[in-house]
Formats: structure tokens, C-alpha cells, sequence
């Protein structure tokens, strides 16, 4: 499936509805291209440092030969390096900013696709770059000048069936505290502190498990996620199951994803065995 190359460059989403495996060969093109783009910004970065070398060389030398029209040359030479690192350094930088998500979607959708048929089709959406939501802005008295935000922004979802029929929708949303302040030396510094919040919801077959809030009291026992992860929100009703887990490190988001499914089956396979009626007691 050929990806949206204009669309990408231009306002950095990639989304689509297709079967996993196509999905994932479009990532791959999207990874290619990644590549290409950061090659390419190298090599102008690189051109320009050698061309900014070169001028200045050539405008010491026409000094010393005390050549009006070399020192010129030189000029115009250092007016094009600097045009040319400025353009480098900009080149493909919305892009290639987040590219660790692309990696992220496809350590996911790896996982998924075990547990999907190969033709169903999964709709996906991206956000290699975008700009948050603003929750709020406020003063930060404990610093010079400083001043607080908070963030938001969901830059992925995906949404479609599973083998037993259940529909799997996820979300992920950063979340982002942002401060600035000047320092002792006058500077002006930001810090930013992220975090994760991945969001699971399971539409389940009643038909093939019943009522699943009847096994959540039965369960007598949390969902288990990794250590930088926690439980925020369980919620079972019977039609569908919610988890939500607050993460601090973004290369342990896949890992809470799949805990947090792995989770949601416990729940789901135990209401099979519970009787109608009977919550809150082990069988």
C-alpha cells in the first residue's frame, strides 16, 4: 500500500485502515524514508561546515593578497554556508523529531498481529509531530521568571479485531509538564517532564463471555504492569472492559500495553467460568 509521502512530509501523520501486515510495510517505507531524510540533513549540515571552512580560508587569503574581488568570493561563500547550515538544520526536523514512536507502533502492532487474523482490517493513526493541547499556564513562583504548562497530546491509536471476535481500541497520550525560568546566570532554561497514559478498551462478545464485570471481584488480584508503570482507572462493565495505566518511561509503553491486555483476558477467560449470579468470590 503506497503511503501519503506529501501528507507526511508536510503535516507528520501517517494513518490508515488496512491489515496489520500492510500496515506494518507501510511503516517500513515511512522508516526508509525517515532514514533518507536524516542522510540527507547530514550531508547539507556537513556541506555547509565545509563550505563555511572554505570561506573563511578564502577571505584570509584574498586579506593577504589584498584581492578586493577574492575577499568578495569569500563573502558570498560565507553568506552560503550559513544559508546552508540554517537549511540543514531544519531540513526534516518535524519528521524526525519523534521517529522512537514509529519504532513503538511496530513493536505493538508485532504483538497484536499475533492475536489477529491476517485479513482484518486495523485502523491506525500516527502523529510523528503535532502540537499539544495547552491543559494550563500558569505562573511558577519557586523560580526567576518562571512560568508552567501542562500538555497534552494523543499521538496514536488503533482499533480493530481480535480473534475471538472482541475489538481492540488503544490509545496512547503524552503528557507533559513544561517549565521555564532564568537562572542564576541570567539564562533562559526549559524543562520537560513526560509522561504516558496508555488507554485499553476491549468490546468483547457477551455471547462467548458472558458478563465480565461478574469476574473482576473475583479475580482478587490487581493487573500487574512494569515497575515505571501504574494502574489508573479499571472498568468493567458488560459490554466492554477499560484499562488505563500512567507510564514514566516511553520505551516501556509497548510492555504496559500488552500487560495491561494480558490483564483484560484474565478477567475475560475467568467470566467464562463464573456462574450467572455469583461476583465478588472465587468459584
Amino acid at each position: 500500500m503506497a503511503i501519503d509521502v506529501q501528507r507526511l512530509r508536510v503535516e507528520c501523520v501517517y494513518e490508515t485502515a488496512a491489515s496489520l501486515q500492510s500496515v506494518l510495510d507501510d511503516l517500513q517505507q515511512i522508516g526508509s524514508l525517515l532514514q533518507s531524510t536524516a542522510g540527507r540533513r547530514s550531508s547539507l549540515i556537513r556541506i555547509g561546515v565545509i563550505l563555511l571552512i572554505a570561506s573563511i580560508v578564502v577571505i584570509i587569503a584574498g586579506a593577504i593578497i589584498s584581492q578586493g574581488l577574492v575577499i568578495g568570493l569569500g563573502i558570498l561563500m560565507l553568506i552560503g554556508s550559513i544559508c546552508l547550515l540554517i537549511y540543514g538544520a531544519t531540513y526534516g526536523r518535524k519528521l524526525l523529531k519523534h521517529r522512537g514512536r514509529l519504532e513503538l507502533l511496530k513493536q505493538r502492532l508485532a504483538v497484536i498481529q499475533q492475536d489477529a487474523r491476517a485479513q482484518e482490517r486495523f485502523s491506525v493513526r500516527l502523529l510523528l509531530d503535532s502540537t499539544p493541547q495547552v491543559l494550563s499556564d500558569e505562573p511558577w513562583p519557586v523560580r526567576k521568571n518562571g512560568k508552567q504548562q501542562f500538555l497534552k497530546e494523543s499521538w496514536l491509536t488503533i482499533e480493530g479485531p481480535l480473534l475471538d471476535g472482541t475489538v481492540l481500541s488503544e490509545d496512547i497520550t503524552e503528557l507533559s509538564r513544561k517549565r521555564t525560568f532564568t537562572n542564576q546566570n541570567g539564562k533562559r532554561k526549559t524543562k520537560i517532564r513526560s509522561r504516558y497514559l496508555v488507554t485499553l478498551r476491549f468490546v468483547y462478545p457477551p455471547g462467548l463471555y458472558g458478563d465480565a464485570s461478574r469476574a473482576q471481584g473475583a479475580l482478587h488480584e490487581d493487573v500487574r504492569v512494569p515497575p515505571s508503570a501504574t494502574v489508573r482507572a479499571v472498568r468493567v462493565n458488560e459490554k466492554a472492559i477499560t484499562l488505563k495505566a500512567l507510564v514514566r518511561l516511553e520505551n516501556e509503553v509497548v510492555q504496559t500495553a500488552g500487560m495491561l491486555s494480558m490483564g483484560a483476558y484474565r478477567m475475560l477467560n475467568l467470566a467464562r467460568r463464573v456462574p450467572a449470579g455469583q461476583r465478588g468470590t472465587s468459584k
